[in-house]
């Protein structure tokens, strides 16, 4: 006997559509697809118009080779600048500086391979064209960011199935006006007889054993289930229904996880167990592991000479000692001493152990600078040669904070399945947490770097980072 929700009925009358639907990775490729030929169209006329002005003009022996290799490099510049972070809640804050930072990773490769092999590349050329290229794609991006995610054509028209809090916390990220996501929330659909008439001006709708003629009737793309409510065998019918007619459904906290690159802890499934990686990824783990010796052995040698001004600084500023040592937890909750810089009073924590504050009272004069950029962590470069850390991972927490936090928030502890790092995922998202809310929301993001760390996602981390200390917010 069949089960009840098994059916091989294909429904008659198509879904009327809503435009392309594109799924958001399907959005970033034709982003990405887009800022190729930008890329490309702009290189070459600049250099048309370089040769065009200039009689002399001479292609060196390597020209086709390096307008290859600088449009892929604006490429990957791209990826790992953050330059298709959907949430970006304006252009100017959000676009423009993943731009900045894909124009500061061009320059500063070309500068260095240029360094190497300078004859290998046309000068005029070279110095010409990242500036044009970074406007054309401010441009065009700032097209990108505000026009096409509000184009009903590219709209993906979403079901929420179930009114839980995953499916609310997502309709909120997809119905903010201020974000620029191709979705649209169209309804939610439940049963519950507490359920109310609308969710942040989105229409709830009953009869899930009708779940077909909704989707059909609202020209849904796309069903987010909400993880809290049970579904009848009859909704998993209407369901098969929609898979016939090509319909997509989707986790409501997975979908929420890929566009905002954070763990919804109250929706974490009683087998959270099985998405932390608490079998060791070798590979990745050996690879980082390699790049942190080497990262940190270079980084002690190249800034030596700056590490020497700042200790010079902080003495004589505050007087000694320099630096400042702290119990922190390490990998699998193993205590250890981090070193910084010291960037507070000698009496800062009379009172006991607090949270620093925005514009401490206790910073010294020094100390106003090298927090906002970070350079008061630069001795941590000796901690993540010897292994204690990483340069890049989750925040070393002190025990007694570490305490407080895993009482009031439940798998705060996952955060010690690796290395701390001297910079992290939540770190880049959330720079200040001095509240319970803000902790959560950093746990949050650690908890996702904790799931998806790879190489590219620490190269992301570490430019975002850099761009923060440059810009002093960090």
């Amino acid at each position: 006997m069949k089960p009840a929700y098994a059916t091989t009925d294909v429904p008659r009358e198509q879904p009327q559509r809503r435009g392309l639907g594109l799924h958001w990775s399907e959005f970033v490729l034709v982003l990405g697809a887009v800022d190729a030929v930008v890329i490309a169209a702009t290189m070459v006329a600049v250099v048309g118009l370089w040769e065009r002005f200039r009689a002399d003009f001479s292609p060196t022996e390597y020209f086709e080779l390096w307008s290859a290799g600088t449009w892929i490099l604006w490429l990957i510049a791209l990826r790992v600048s953050g330059s298709y972070d959907l949430l970006a809640p304006a252009v100017i804050r959000g676009h423009a500086a993943a731009l900045v930072r894909a124009l500061a990773i061009v320059v500063g490769v070309t500068v260095v391979v240029y360094f190497f092999a300078p004859r290998s590349f046309p000068r005029s050329t070279t110095l010409l064209t990242p500036v044009p290229v970074f406007l054309a794609l401010l441009a065009w991006r700032q097209v990108a960011a505000i026009r096409l995610p509000r184009w009903r054509l590219l709209h993906r028209s979403v079901l929420m199935l179930g009114v839980g809090e995953s499916t609310t916390r997502l309709a909120a990220v997809l119905s903010d006006p201020a974000l620029h996501v191709p979705y649209a929330c169209v309804a939610f659909l439940s049963d519950r007889v507490d359920a109310p008439s609308a969710i942040a001006d989105v229409p709830v709708r009953s009869g899930t054993l009708r779940l077909w003629e909704h989707v059909r009737d609202l020209g849904i793309q796309e069903i987010s289930v909400a993880r809290e409510e049970p579904m009848t065998p009859e909704c998993r019918a209407s369901l098969v229904e929609c898979f016939h007619a090509g319909v997509t459904v989707s986790d409501a906290a997975a979908l929420y996880e890929e566009l905002t690159g954070r763990v919804p802890i109250a929706q974490i499934a009683p087998t959270w167990y099985a998405e932390l990686p608490s079998l060791p990824r070798r590979p990745y783990h050996v690879v980082k592991r390699a790049i942190d010796i080497v990262g940190a052995s270079v980084l002690l040698v190249v800034l030596s000479p700056l590490l020497l001004v700042l200790a010079a600084a902080v003495a004589l500023d505050d007087g000694p000692p320099i630096l400042y040592h702290q119990v922190r937890l390490g990998r699998r909750g193993r205590p250890f001493t981090i070193r910084k810089f010291r960037s507070m009073r000698h009496d800062a924590e009379r009172e006991g152990a607090r949270y620093a504050e925005r514009r401490d009272p206790r910073t010294t004069r020094v100390g106003r600078f090298l927090r906002p950029t970070g350079l008061d962590e630069l001795p941590q470069l000796w901690d993540a040669l010897l292994g204690r850390m990483s340069l890049i991972g989750p925040r070393a927490e002190r025990p007694e904070f570490s305490q407080q936090l895993s009482a009031a928030l439940p798998l705060y502890r996952a955060r010690l399945l690796v290395r701390p790092g001297m910079v992290g995922w939540a770190e880049v998202h959330v720079r200040h947490a001095d509240t319970l809310e803000q902790h959560l929301e950093r746990l949050e993001y650690d908890l996702y770097y904790i799931k998806q760390a790879d190489l590219l996602l620490d190269l992301d981390v570490a430019l975002r980072a850099l761009g923060l200390a440059l810009t002093g917010r960090r």
